[in-house]
């Protein structure tokens, strides 16, 4: 190891306080000069290090000093660098390779007990199968800011996954962007679409070849969103998050159901809609809820908790449903999955003729 000036010991003392101290591991004096010999080749004295310290206490370092040792303050402590970590991980949106570099950063923000402390192996052989691929996700963001912030319209494709899974270029689309959201785990931008003249929201992660137009440009115009009905007093955010459980761009409607009458249904609607869900007559058996929402929306969550969901009113969201439930039924009831079944599952008796909608 060839031996380095110690012009450069208060930098690299920094470093190994850095790198091998934290609030439960403070590093005597002793320690600090192994550190600096072993990796760096500078020998120190013990008083010398003690000046380079106070020195770095004084040009406002967060480095604090107790009869246990020397340790450098993070500002994050070890559960919210673990929280961080967590996120990231299982953020579906993040490409796989910029997981691992944004990982890397987050643990080079720790020391190294924390580095040793924190296992992550088994969390990113769970998640790795559903990130995305698009390496235009990241830019896409940086550019959809921009363009909310100088109100541009910005013009993109906007693709669908093939079976191979990968994007398909589908169609070009001009919006005048409002708010990036982040919302089940994937970016959505919101704006006026003026081909369908429209609020309407898209995933960024199925975004390429985004644009953000100069003024002479192009012949779209930004729209104001104060210029759009429902939207004159801006976007409402606690209704955008309730109202919406599915990003879908119809107008929200007063939807009531009704919902089985125990703690988990209960729970599963106040985790969807938050206070704004009103019950009422209540019994043993049924409660009546009341919500404002997307009406598509709401169709698919009643379906998916058809067990202890049943739409009342709009009539028509619930003759949509219904219809749905006897497709779903006609698909499972079709000639090929009964010979199906009576030749693999001979010893049961039971046939999906057997159920009505009432069952459900």
């Amino acid at each position: 190891m060839s031996f380095e000036s110690k012009k450069l010991s208060i930098v690299r003392i920094y470093e190994v306080l850095r790198k091998h101290s934290d609030e439960n591991h403070p590093l005597k004096y002793a320690d600090i000069q192994d550190y600096l010999l072993n990796d760096f080749g500078i020998d120190l004295e013990r008083k010398a290090i003690a000046r380079n310290i106070n020195m770095l206490i004084e040009a406002d370092y967060d480095i604090k000093k107790d009869g246990n040792g020397v340790y450098l303050l993070n500002n994050f402590d070890e559960s919210e660098l673990r929280m961080l970590v967590d996120c990231v991980f299982c953020c579906r949106h993040i490409p796989d390779n910029y997981t691992r570099d944004l990982i890397e950063k987050l643990m080079n923000l720790g020391s190294e007990h924390f580095k040793k402390n924190v296992k992550i192996g088994n969390i990113r052989l769970i998640k790795e199968w559903d990130n995305t691929n698009n390496k235009d996700l990241f830019d896409n963001i940086e550019k959809a800011d921009r363009a909310i912030v100088e109100k541009k319209v910005i013009n993109f494709k906007y693709n669908k996954f093939g079976t191979d899974g990968n994007l398909k270029q589908a169609n070009y689309h001009y919006l005048s962007p409002y708010v990036v959201v982040l919302h089940n785990q994937r970016y959505y931008i919101m704006g006026y679409e003026s081909y369908k003249e429209q609020i309407t929201f898209f995933r960024l992660d199925r975004i390429t070849d985004m644009i953000v137009k100069e003024p002479g440009t192009t012949h779209k115009i930004y729209k104001e969103i104060f210029d759009i009905p429902d939207y004159e007093r801006g976007i409402n955010f606690k209704e955008l998050s309730t109202g919406r459980p599915y990003f879908y761009n119809d107008k929200l409607e007063n939807i009531v159901f009704k919902l089985k009458n125990n703690d988990n249904a209960i729970d599963q609607v106040v985790d969807w809609f938050g206070t704004g869900a009103r019950f009422s007559n209540t019994n043993d058996d049924w409660l009546t809820v009341t919500i404002k929402a997307s009406p598509k929306a709401m169709k698919y969550w009643a379906l998916q908790y058809v067990d202890i969901v049943k739409i009342v009113e709009p009539t028509i969201l619930k003759e949509d449903i219904e219809k749905s439930l006897k497709a779903g039924l006609d698909n499972y009831a079709n000639k090929i999955d009964k010979e199906h079944t009576l030749n693999n599952n001979s010893q049961s008796d039971l046939s999906l003729n057997d159920f009505t909608l009432d069952d459900l």
